[in-house]
């Protein structure tokens, strides 16, 4: 058996395809050699792909389809891309405060010159507002109030929040500290000279008080600053909670419990045996100046020394709210500290039954209240006040004394009958607040040694006949710690 020769190209590709064997013939040489002229390889068969045109590049097919047909509109591409819009840089998003005034001008070319003025008095700044809106020398209204602008600086400090409330004396905003990094409150006084009289007088009685009670026992308001900004008298206080009307507004008017009204109430004595002892009449004592506590909802604290004065440099003669206004106050008698004593027996009365004990219309209606209640006033009395004669005057039957008012009956509705199930003592109390004539009327020392704050609890809690809940719900909307102040209640109530 012959054996079979295999031959290969000079290439060095080695070809799998095996080559017939040939007999061998001794008159010629053998030469077995692959053709692969050019001939040859054009006639070679290329693998089959997917498309129907076997060219050398297969995309070329992607082009052919016959069956396409042309169109007579061309569609736009449209691009998933959005455009960019490149800002240039503010570097006032990049400082960090506190910086000079020197460095935010120059790194702020946009601020206008009245501002620029303006920065150059502070060595400091601790908050900027870019987009302040004020124009030169119109930061007031028509009232001459501040215009308050939501994010705004004050006194390049102080960043505005929100609105706390507005008075005759201007408005009071939350603020954001950036420079103690702290929220607080702040008062704004209009810029009128009445008012920024008295708000010095008010700046100088809370530092005294201030002083007197380093240890914040004593249930005044703190003061954090006092300056002027752009012509406007301005206090910052401590930020405090819900005020006692809110309060009884959230709990429908339906009067709290025992148990916090006593607390409350002694710790109102407290502050008013404060001002008794340095000769300082609050002159507007009411439950909208009587604020909790957001550090610890238990304790109360008094604010508003807008209206307060010295007992020897009384400033106005029309003071108080209507429905805490003191009897020598409405007859035009000299008033001293024992206003504020009336006020808060008014006070014990509203947290008792939710309302107020005199809601009347003018003065004139609650001179009829207030002898509805405790009586007659007595004809000393009445002769000392320079109003007397608007409201009585002497029946010409009886000489020397007071005509009685056809409207209201004397005396007819009584405090133990609007207190009708309260505790004795606590009846007591109110009562001593609660006179004609100031002298009769009980100290805020002497109130504080009453027996009704040193009884037991146990015994309060048989004498208390009232039930009062305050809704949960809608309390924690306002301020959430005051679950804190719901559960001691309702364990009081228990």
């Amino acid at each position: 058996m012959e054996s079979t020769k295999y031959y290969l190209n000079k290439s060095s590709v080695q070809f799998p395809t095996l080559l017939p064997t040939v007999k061998s013939d001794p008159k010629r040489k053998l030469k077995l050699e692959l053709n692969l002229s050019s001939k040859s390889i054009t006639t070679l068969k290329t693998p089959k792909t997917g498309y129907s045109d076997q060219s050398a590049t297969p995309k070329v097919a992607l082009f052919k389809d016959n069956k396409l047909k042309p169109t007579s509109k061309l569609m736009p591409y449209k691009s998933q891309m959005k455009t960019i819009s490149i800002k240039p840089i503010d570097k006032t998003e990049i400082l960090k405060f506190p910086i000079s005034s020197e460095e935010l001008i120059l790194a702020s070319p946009n601020i206008e010159s009245w501002a620029i003025n303006e920065l150059k008095a502070y060595n400091q700044v601790h908050y900027f507002y870019k987009a302040s809106k004020y124009a030169p020398n119109d930061f007031d209204n028509d009232k001459g109030e501040y215009k308050i602008q939501f994010g705004d600086d004050i006194f390049y400090r102080y960043e505005i929040l929100e609105i706390l409330g507005k008075g005759s004396f201007g408005q009071v905003i939350k603020v954001q500290d950036h420079m103690k990094k702290k929220p607080l409150a702040l008062k704004i006084i209009k810029n009128r000279q009445r008012y920024t009289e008295q708000a010095h007088i008010e700046i100088e009685l809370l530092k005294l008080l201030n002083e007197m009670d380093p240890e914040c026992k004593l249930n005044i308001v703190r003061l954090e600053e006092n300056f002027t900004f752009r012509g406007h008298v301005m206090i910052a206080f401590e930020l405090l909670g819900l005020n006692l009307y809110e309060l009884l507004k959230r709990n429908s008017f339906r009067g709290l419990s025992i148990a916090l009204i006593k607390r409350i109430s002694y710790q109102i004595l407290q502050s008013l045996s404060l001002l008794a002892k340095n000769y300082i009449i609050h002159c507007d004592l009411k439950p909208e100046n009587i604020l909790l506590s957001d550090s610890n909802l238990m304790s109360v604290k008094l604010i508003d020394f807008g209206s307060s004065c010295y007992a020897n440099q009384r400033v106005y003669t029309y003071i108080q709210s209507r429905f805490y206004r003191a009897p020598e106050v409405i007859l035009g008698i000299p008033y001293t500290n024992a206003i504020d004593i009336w006020s808060f027996g008014c006070i014990l009365v509203e947290l008792y039954t939710g309302i107020p004990i005199f809601p009347a219309k003018s003065e004139e209606d609650l001179i009829w209240l207030i002898q509805e209640v405790i009586g007659i006033p007595p004809v000393g009395f009445l002769a000392q006040g320079s109003r007397s004669c608007l409201f009585f005057k002497k029946n010409p039957d009886e000489k020397g004394k007071v005509a009685e008012n056809l409207k209201k009956i004397p005396g007819n509705r009584s405090i133990r009958c609007i207190l009708k199930g309260a505790d004795e003592d606590f009846i007591q109390l109110i009562e001593g607040c609660l006179q004609w004539e100031p002298k009769n009327r009980i100290t805020a020392v002497n109130a504080l040694r009453s027996m009704w704050f040193h009884e037991k609890s146990e015994c309060n809690a048989k004498t208390t006949a009232r039930r009062c809940k305050i809704s949960i719900e809608d309390i924690t909307k306002h301020t959430p710690q005051l679950q804190k102040f719901i559960a001691h209640r309702t364990n009081t109530l228990k």
